[in-house]
């Protein structure tokens, strides 16, 4: 019926056709009309997570968070890369308590083999329901790959401190569980329109008092990445984010804060934000540089909210710009090409 042939039903099934001609028949349509049903769908609650990926994909946010479909994933041998960066986060997430609470050093943590236990600890939960990964060399394998990664990050935090903006101290993976109306100050716009909506995440780690060269920075933010830098777009609304929180440790007045990506395979930083709260301005050490206001990031977000409950119209990437998408790893394209192909979208 979506290919337009006209199918056999035997007479007892005939009642179920109606129904299902009046689909077949009807013009296909990427939007959803009734904005309820968007708001049903999407509940209360957001992440930078999902505002990246409807960017990204609008159908396989659509999909995933959404319809709540799972990607499929064939790897075995090998953690795959989500699998890698939950892996690095939980590791130096313990180490760092472990060190904290010791008032250890990372000299300690390798020589006395404190890496290789947390690391073994942590990939367990990626193994006991996977044979393939069970197999004793596998095993092996994957739990020296973690744990070299780990301690090389380490001995890049050891060998150039300053360089790895280590704070007075250092706070990891906070939770933030923020409504917009609560940043009103930051982002007034989206406060206003969408002030019930419920940011939710995690900052990985924010150094506080760190001195570079002839700069005290009063919050430094990190996100880890494990081999590759993420988003602009991140780090902006991150930065927002911890201006608005409320902790005990965090200083209330700040004058000066950096916001980077922590590469973890190759043990150093990418895309510093500098945000001078002050004046509600960032600079971005773009080449050339630029700079941006609060004000700006506001409506950046503003335009994303608006798309999805306003526009509520989630196209494949594809179909809005050819040249972007990386369409091969995604685990749900045979659900996206199957409707391209059968409902009137691109080939």
């Amino acid at each position: 019926m979506a290919q337009g042939e006209e199918p056999f039903v035997p007479e007892s099934a005939q009642g179920l056709m109606a129904p299902l001609k009046l689909y077949a028949d009807s013009k296909f349509s990427w939007r959803i009309g009734d904005k309820a049903v968007v708001e049903s769908l999407m509940g209360k609650s957001l992440s930078y997570t999902r505002l990246s990926e409807f960017n990204k994909c609008p159908f396989k946010f659509f999909l995933r968070r959404m319809l709540r479909l799972e990607e499929q994933s064939g790897d075995h041998y090998q953690l795959s890369f989500i699998e890698q960066g939950i892996a690095y986060h939980a590791a130096l997430r313990s180490l760092y308590d472990w060190k904290q609470e010791e008032n250890a050093t990372w000299d300690q943590a390798i020589e006395d083999g404190k890496v290789r236990d947390v690391v073994d600890g942590i990939i367990q939960r990626f193994l006991a329901a996977n044979r393939v990964r069970s197999l004793p060399a596998v095993r092996r394998a994957i739990a020296d790959g973690v744990t070299s990664t780990v301690q090389g990050y380490l001995e890049f935090e050891m060998a150039d401190p300053v360089k790895a903006f280590i704070g007075k101290k250092t706070l990891v993976e906070l939770p933030f569980d923020l409504r917009l109306r609560d940043m009103a100050g930051l982002a007034s716009n989206c406060a206003q329109k969408y002030g019930n909506m419920i940011l939710r995440g995690r900052i990985d780690r924010i150094d506080i008092n760190v001195a570079e060269k002839k700069k005290v920075y009063d919050l430094v933010l990190s996100d880890y990445k494990a081999s590759t830098s993420g988003d602009w777009d991140q780090l902006k609304l991150y930065t927002l984010v911890l201006l608005s929180l409320d902790h005990k440790d965090l200083p209330k007045k700040p004058e000066l804060m950096r916001s980077f990506f922590r590469i973890v395979k190759e043990g150093k930083i990418k895309k510093k934000l500098d945000a001078f709260p002050n004046q509600e301005r960032m600079d971005l050490s773009t080449k050339p540089k630029s700079s941006l206001n609060f004000s700006d990031v506001d409506r950046e977000l503003l335009l994303t909210l608006d798309q999805i409950f306003e526009q509520r119209e989630f196209r494949p990437r594809k179909m809005i710009d050819e040249n972007s998408g990386d369409c091969y790893f995604c685990g749900l394209k045979q659900n996206c090409e199957s409707i391209l192909n059968s409902r009137g979208g691109i080939r």
